[in-house]
C-alpha cells in the first residue's frame, strides 16, 4: 500500500476530514479537468468561452480551483462543448480514495466522441485470401490446395486444413453449426 494511501486511510477515518476533503477534491478536479482538456485541444478559455455561449472572464473562474459552485447545468454545456459525457454520481470513501491514489493524467482528459476508441471501428481481419495470395508457393498442389481450403469460406463454411505424409495440405470443411453438413 502507498504511503498516500495509508495516510489518507487514517485521515478519512475523521468524518469532518473526509468530508471537507471530498468536497475540496470534487471542486479542484473540476477546475483542473476543464482547464487540461482546454488545453489539450489548444484551445484558448476565448475558445472556450465561444463554445459554451459563456464570457472568458466566467471560463478562468471555472478553472479556479477555489471555485466551489459549480452547477450541473454548466457541466452540462462544457461536456458539450468538449464533446464528452458527463458523469455525477455519489459514491463510498474507498473508491475516491482508490481514485485518487491512482490518478493518471489521461483520466483529467478524456477525448472527444471523435477520437473515442469505443465507437472506432474494430481492426479489419485480414482476408485469409488475400493474405495466402500474396505467398510464393514454389509448388503449385499448395495454392490449390490453399485456395480450394479458403473457398468455402466465402459459402458460410469453416476451412480445416489437415496434413499428412502423401500431402502436405488436405483441405477438409465443415459447415457452421447452424447449417446442414458438408457434401464431400
Amino acid at each position: 500500500m502507498t504511503s498516500l494511501k495509508q495516510a489518507l486511510l487514517n485521515k478519512f477515518k475523521n468524518k469532518d476530514y473526509r468530508t471537507s476533503f471530498a468536497a475540496s477534491h470534487a471542486s479542484s478536479e473540476i477546475a483542473a479537468q476543464i482547464a487540461l482538456m482546454r488545453a489539450e485541444r489548444g484551445w484558448s478559455q476565448g475558445d472556450l468561452a465561444e463554445r459554451t455561449d459563456m464570457k472568458q472572464s466566467r471560463i478562468s473562474v471555472l478553472e479556479d480551483p477555489s471555485y466551489e459552485r459549480f452547477n450541473i447545468k454548466t457541466l452540462k454545456r462544457l461536456a458539450a462543448a468538449f464533446d464528452v459525457g458527463l458523469l455525477v454520481r455519489f459514491v463510498p470513501y474507498g473508491e475516491l480514495l482508490n481514485w485518487i491514489v491512482d490518478l493518471d493524467e489521461k483520466q483529467f482528459t478524456p477525448p472527444s466522441f471523435d477520437d473515442d476508441p469505443a465507437f472506432k471501428p474494430s481492426p479489419q481481419k485480414t482476408d485469409i485470401g488475400s493474405a495466402l495470395s500474396a505467398v510464393d508457393f514454389e509448388q503449385p498442389h499448395y495454392l490449390s490446395a490453399v485456395k480450394a481450403a479458403v473457398a468455402p469460406v466465402r459459402l458460410g463454411r469453416i476451412p480445416s486444413l489437415h496434413t499428412s505424409n502423401s500431402n502436405l495440405f488436405q483441405p477438409t470443411t465443415q459447415r457452421v453449426a447452424s447449417e446442414a453438413p458438408a457434401r464431400a
